[in-house]
């Protein structure tokens, strides 16, 4: 199938704007978005020359590639976080310790060098909005991986969203999206000025992913896209499957989002010195309606095989476009590249010296971006410009299908994963002992290899599909299909080799000033094999005393810690919990906890008992639950055992004192920067010229100094919100505006307070106004459904406020202690067909 970019032919520009002065340094805007495929954009889509695509409709993008250079044969991989790890490292993302997107496995160990923090060594500012999913517990959120201002909202509540400003809770108003793309533009306001520090931002919306799950729903197949947008695909005639109308809507909104970031950076002095760059973390996400015949086809119209999870062209083949300057517009490259090479690209054309980190496997993409004048102009210019070393790449993938949560490898004598072992073997190991070839595929020019089946493609023009049309075969697709399967086998060698491949994550107590730790349980790096099962969120099992399951920790600042358990259950039982070095946790000698947790069907949270712990000084301990009775010998005890919650007394940041401080929308002010682990705090003096990220980690004992004095507001918000927005609680506030009397000032004050420079369309305002008056209704419907059960128990008021908030955000029980880190099993992605996953919270 012929693409759009194939039959239009597109007038090559110069460069967008003048090539970058040499004094100054540039700025780099990252834009991942999420599930969107190579064909989930209106300059893809097939058509006749001078109409538009009939139904997908991304103007701004399209302009916006239009006006750079796209990629066409860029590679991601099959699935999110390793995308988002191999984005944020340079790094193949199995060599980071990201094998899958749950299951302990969706984590960037802590001895990477991410984005953030290279820049951060550099004197640039760094930030981050949205979406993250590289680590879900203390010591691995943004705010301590480099970024100086992290906006991190909870995963796909997509209305009136509770953020975290650099681990700090942060009630929002509006439509996730448009909320984030405000505090967006209110940080790049403050970097306009000539003298501003360079700065470094990723922005990762959530669109456009399937909704957030919630108990009992089993698979989530629907895409929230506010209206009118979903209406308008819903009534398009002729009629679109449900599943495709849903997703087309979805993509129309994340375009006008992104149209006002695209707008905003055109209009404003850091074009001369910005470059902007816009891919997708995987191949598009197809729900079961779109994956046959004509169905795909309508969504997928390049033909491309297979989809999200597949190393087939449908799940890796993606795009990336940039401008910026120097950079040409109205051109397509068509040589091999991949997300690795985006950090090696931006460090050259900063003209940064690569710091000491772990090697990038990316290679930099700066010859292709900056051609000069020299080269011939050309819109679809193949890989022309490619250098000998781009022309000669290999480019693997590596499918999520060998490797599952349950997967632990063993541990050598030091603790640490033991290599080479059976479990890692080629040929012999991962799941179901099949081995790793079947779940590698491989770029070289124009040929592709499936490990799976040993078949060999040859891709021409813009026929990127492995079918019979593209097979080669005979002595030619013979020696193709040897070579690729012996860099298959040494690829694989050299994940294994790698230090950080395959490892669980650390778990840190009392990481910079912080007082919550959730050590999830599918975290185990070891575990009673056979009883005890790690799932995509938990583990589960338990059935004969002497089970256990130990995990990697450090205790960054030592104190009493109150243990809390999180869990579903079969059977009661007792269980003691150790913390210190394995040998001592052993021979009895470390110090433990012990304590009965009864049967609950439903999700709950017990306190094992508090432990006084000593700092680590940077060795790692272990933390190991040991079964030591049960009441029905041979039961598995556990459906689900979530959580094992770790607080330091001490922690300041109650429930009860968030709620009365009160939490107004004033608060959500863009610059109020509080602390970073490794990359500095806005304000704070730079670090010392030689100081490496890894060196200035804090140092066990460490606590976090005082905040940095909020900056001024960005030019153009507003600082005082009107009356109606000065609402003492979020919780409160979704009942306040449950009145009628007040739904439209809101509204009002919504728009001309807090969107005061969006480009108000139609669309979107009817958006926002439909989706606020769906929240009122449901504030009524909620407090009429709760009033009797909240008179009987006697809430006081923040405790019913809590039980409201934890069941919009399905957190568990009992964390309201401590308002950090909050627990919801529902954060992690990928537990559609684990029963046990979705506990009843």
């Amino acid at each position: 199938m012929a693409s759009r970019r194939a039959l239009v032919s597109k007038a090559v520009t110069a460069a967008a704007f003048k090539p970058l002065a040499s004094s100054r340094k540039p700025n780099f805007i990252i834009i991942l978005t999420d599930d969107q495929g190579f064909d989930d954009i209106g300059l893809h889509q097939p058509r006749k020359p001078g109409s538009r695509p009939t139904w997908v409709n991304t103007p701004n993008l399209d302009k916006f590639i239009m006006q750079g250079t796209e990629f066409d044969n860029f590679y991601v991989a099959p699935m999110c976080s390793q995308s988002r790890a191999a984005l944020l490292t340079g790094r193949d993302f199995a060599r980071t310790g990201t094998m899958l997107i749950n299951g302990g496995y969706d984590y960037i160990n802590r001895g990477e060098t991410t984005s953030a923090e290279f820049f951060a060594d550099n004197g640039y500012d760094t930030a981050h909005f949205g979406k993250w999913h590289n680590g879900r517990t203390l010591g691995y959120e943004p705010w301590l991986v480099g970024f100086q201002d992290s906006w991190l909202p909870s995963s796909h509540v997509h209305l009136d969203n509770l953020m975290r400003h650099n681990g700090n809770y942060i009630q929002t108003k509006g439509l996730m999206e448009q909320d984030l793309m405000d505090k967006i533009i209110g940080y790049l306001k403050q970097h306009e000025a000539e003298d501003a520090k360079p700065f470094y931002m990723y922005y990762a919306p959530h669109a456009i992913h399937q909704g957030f799950m919630r108990p009992g729903q089993g698979p989530r197949w629907q895409r929230p896209a506010p209206e009118p947008y979903k209406s308008k695909y819903k009534n398009m005639s002729p009629k679109l499957p449900g599943d495709t109308a849903e997703v087309w809507a979805m993509l129309e909104y994340m375009d006008d989002v992104l149209g006002r970031l695209f707008d905003f950076v055109a209009n404003s002095p850091l074009a001369e010195n910005t470059y902007v760059m816009i891919m997708s973390d995987n191949g598009a996400e197809l729900f079961p309606t779109e994956r046959k015949g004509k169905d795909k086809l309508r969504r997928m119209p390049s033909g491309m095989m297979g989809y999200k999870k597949d190393v087939l062209e449908g799940g890796v083949r993606n795009y990336m476009a940039v401008k910026g300057p120097g950079v040409p517009g109205g051109v397509t490259d068509s040589s091999l590249t991949s997300i690795t090479d985006v950090l090696p690209t931006m460090a050259d054309l900063a003209g940064l010296s690569a710091a000491p980190h772990p090697q990038w496997d990316g290679l930099s993409m700066k010859n292709l971006l900056l051609p000069g004048t020299s080269k011939p102009a050309a819109s679809l210019r193949g890989a022309a410009l490619a250098d000998k070393q781009q022309q000669d790449r290999f480019v693997f993938s590596f499918g999520p299908q060998c490797w599952s949560p349950d997967m632990v490898p063993a541990l050598g004598p030091d603790r640490q994963v033991l290599k080479p072992q059976p479990l890692l073997d080629y040929d012999t190991g991962g799941v179901d002992g099949r081995g790793f070839a079947r779940c590698v595929g491989i770029r070289y020019k124009d040929y592709k290899w499936i490990g799976d089946t040993g078949k060999v493609y040859k891709f021409e023009g813009t026929s990127h599909i492995e079918q019979p049309c593209n097979e080669v075969s005979g002595p030619e697709g013979d020696a193709v299909a040897g070579q690729m399967s012996k860099l298959a086998r040494e690829y694989f060698k050299s994940l294994v080799a790698d230090a950080h491949s395959f490892e669980k994550p650390t778990f840190y107590l009392g990481l910079d000033g912080w007082s919550v730790t959730n050590i999830l349980p599918d975290g185990a790096h070891a575990r009673t094999p056979g009883r005890v099962e790690l799932l995509p969120n938990g583990l589960s099992g338990f059935s004969k005393v002497g089970d256990s399951a130990c995990f990697a920790l450090e205790v960054a600042k030592g104190g009493r810690y109150l243990v809390q358990v999180m869990y579903t259950s079969q059977v009661q039982a007792s269980f003691r919990l150790s913390v210190g070095p394995y040998s001592k946790i052993q021979d009895g000698d470390a110090p433990a906890v012990t304590a009965r947790l009864p049967a609950s069907r439903n999700m709950r949270t017990a306190e094992m008992g508090y432990l006084e712990l000593p700092a680590t000084a940077g060795k790692q301990n272990e933390v190991c639950l040991v079964l030591v009775a049960s009441s029905a010998p041979g039961v598995p005890v556990f459906n689900n055992l979530s959580n094992l919650r770790f607080t330091l007394s001490g922690g300041k940041r109650s429930w009860e004192g968030w709620v009365d401080k009160g939490v107004s929308m004033e608060s959500s002010r863009v610059g109020d920067s509080p602390n970073n682990k490794r990359g500095g705090t806005s304000g704070k003096p730079a670090a010392p010229a030689g100081t490496t990220s890894a060196e200035r980690r804090p140092a066990a004992g460490s606590s976090k100094p005082a905040p940095a004095a909020p900056k001024p507001a960005a030019a153009g918000s507003s600082t005082k919100r009107a009356t109606s927005l000065q609402m003492s609680n979020p919780i409160y506030a979704v009942d306040y505006l449950a009145q009628d009397s007040v739904i439209d000032t809101w509204e009002e004050a919504q728009y001309k307070e807090l969107h005061s420079h969006l480009r108000a369309t139609p669309a979107m305002k009817q958006a926002e106004r439909d989706a606020l008056q769906y929240a009122a209704l449901r504030a009524r419907y909620s407090s009429a459904k709760e009033s009797a059960s909240v008179a009987a128990a006697n809430m006081t008021a923040a405790e019913r406020a809590w039980q409201l908030v934890r069941k919009q955000y399905l957190w568990a029980d009992g964390q309201q202690g401590v308002m950090e880190s909050l627990f919801s099993p529902y954060e992690s992605e990928g537990i559609y067909t684990c029963a046990a996953c979705q506990p009843d919270v």
